[in-house]
């Protein structure tokens, strides 16, 4: 986490919740059931995979980890130069919209 925490902080959902109800409860509640899920469901009932099979499962589960982290990677790049830079190569294409930010000062829209 924290390798990647300036890039976390310039996400979207933390720019706009902040450390509201949706991202507190989150953190406390959805992630430890969530992540923890997986491995009680398999220790009351093992699956009998093989070992091939289960490192298949994990490379495809670590190659999805990296996979996101170089797309942040890239999107972090790309607002950080303004859209001044190339991705795969070539220069990025984007669409400029606009949205209506919380106010810094009331924390209303």
């Amino acid at each position: 986490f924290f390798i990647w925490e300036m890039g976390y902080m310039r996400s979207i959902d933390i720019i706009v919740d902040r450390a509201g109800f949706y991202e507190t409860w989150g953190c406390i509640v959805w992630v430890p059931t969530v992540y923890t899920l997986h491995t009680r469901c398999l220790v009351r009932s093992p699956s009998g995979l093989s070992w091939p099979v289960a490192l298949l499962i994990f490379t495809i589960g670590v190659a999805g980890v990296f996979l996101n982290y170089w797309a942040d990677t890239q999107r972090m790049v790309f607002r950080e130069k303004s859209g001044k830079c190339k991705i795969w190569g070539k220069d990025p294409v984007y669409i400029r919209a606009k949205y209506q930010a919380y106010n810094s000062e009331t924390g209303e829209v």
